[in-house]
């Protein structure tokens, strides 16, 4: 006797949880890279503010 099945159902009950946890994470990452990229582009600013003729070598 199969017992019919609605994948979508099954997929929804084992995923609410577990995107609640990936949503967490996600936001986490964002967050993370963001701040990341944040000081890498504060930090490449100030370098070339500090030393433009390093970097007008680098781009030449």
């Amino acid at each position: 006797m199969v017992v019919p099945i609605n994948v979508n159902d099954l997929l929804i009950l084992l995923n609410q949880d577990y995107v609640k946890g990936m949503g967490v994470v996600i936001l986490l990452q964002i967050i993370f890279t963001g701040y990341i990229i944040e000081n890498l582009t504060y930090e490449l600013i100030i370098n070339f503010q500090t030393h433009p003729t390093n970097c007008k070598k680098i781009i030449d």
